[in-house]
């Protein structure tokens, strides 16, 4: 009687606590061409990386709700966790909110880019379309993350995030410290952001406190049925391995109720970029332009049918490969030789639950 009266008390809780199951499925295929090969594969997290989570919250009363959210992240070409070894790899966390005071978050969680910088481009920050949100290589989620978001407040809305280090032996191995202001009222958007991440090193042996320092700006304005987007993000590494630019302007028109159309340019200025350069042919300035189209077409409010296509051409030295919500597997990527194109395209399906 005793167990089932615990039972039955947990089931009430969860159920006071409006536990939401939630997720996204999404799978494409596609093929790249770079210097006169072309690889085609089925692969997955196109237009999103696909995903399941749980959510939920219990009223405390006087305004103020506990709430958490647990997501992991899996591939849906084979049915491996898109991050080995993790069950909730995209995020794991518990906190407060407020109505008046705002939102209050402790564990794993996404950046302020991750959650903003899509806003500043016609591209949902996915699929081989998406200049910016694939090519600057910002930072996406920390580990012991504190965040606290601000109430709207006339349009403005504050976000900070301080994330505490994985190490014993470092203390500042692996800190992240964050801050975005955005502004969204009628047609108009704004986002001014930066991270500030003291890189961990591959292990506390190999420390050396090395910066990364990432920059946003941006916004967009609907003109209804077309909207507008202007994006800059600058990336900087203290040890020299990062130093690049890149500038986008990116238009969406909405064709139908369930159509839309995306086109985008991103222009990628490089000092240096060591994961994206060929060291024996950079000779230390280089650009690239990065060329995209994407079109979506909603079945439902739950399924979408995609279809995107990028191009990016890359000056002496640069090897800059397509990406997309989730980076094309490394085995058909097909990143181009140094200074040669490289152009792709891919058609998907996304269903959200």
């Amino acid at each position: 009687m005793g167990a089932g009266l615990v039972l039955a008390g947990a089931a009430a809780t969860a159920t006071a606590q409006n536990v939401t199951l939630y997720g996204v499925v999404d799978s494409y295929v596609g093929a790249i061409n770079s210097s006169g090969r072309t690889e085609k594969s089925l692969d997955s997290g196109g237009l999103q990386v696909s995903r399941f989570g749980l959510m939920g919250g219990e009223d405390l009363g006087g305004g103020t709700r506990a709430i958490f959210r647990l997501e992991g992240g899996f591939n849906t070409d084979n049915g491996t966790a898109s991050v080995s070894g993790q069950m909730f790899g995209r995020q794991a966390w518990v906190g407060f909110a407020n109505q008046d005071w705002g939102e209050f978050r402790i564990g794993k969680q996404n950046s302020v880019f991750f959650n903003m910088l899509g806003k500043i481009a016609a591209f949902y920050g996915g699929t081989f379309a998406a200049g910016l949100g694939t090519q600057s290589g910002y930072n996406f989620r920390n580990n012991n993350d504190i965040s606290y978001s601000s109430p709207r407040w006339r349009g403005w809305r504050l976000e900070t995030h301080y994330a505490l280090s994985d190490s014993f032996r470092h203390s500042r191995a692996g800190q992240v410290w964050q801050a975005a202001l955005e502004y969204q009222q009628g047609p108009y958007y704004f986002l001014a952001a930066h991270v500030d991440n003291t890189l961990p090193g591959a292990s506390d042996e190999l420390y050396d406190g090395t910066r990364n320092r990432q920059t946003a700006i941006g916004g967009s304005y609907d003109f209804d049925p077309v909207t507008v987007y202007l994006g800059y993000f600058r990336n900087r590494q203290s040890d020299g391995s990062i130093d690049k630019d890149l500038y986008s302007l990116s238009v969406a028109f909405d064709l139908t109720a369930a159509d839309q159309l995306s086109l985008g340019w991103t222009y990628i200025d490089v000092k240096a970029d060591d994961a994206n350069t060929d060291p024996a042919k950079f000779g230390g300035a280089s650009h690239a332009n990065h060329y995209g189209i994407m079109y979506l077409h909603r079945l439902s409010k739950r399924t979408t049918l995609y279809a995107a296509g990028a191009w990016i051409d890359n000056g002496d030295g640069l090897r800059y490969a397509i990406g997309a919500a989730q980076a094309p597997s490394s085995d058909w990527r097909n990143r181009p030789l140094a200074g040669d194109a490289t152009k792709g395209v891919q058609f998907g399906i996304r269903h959200v639950f």
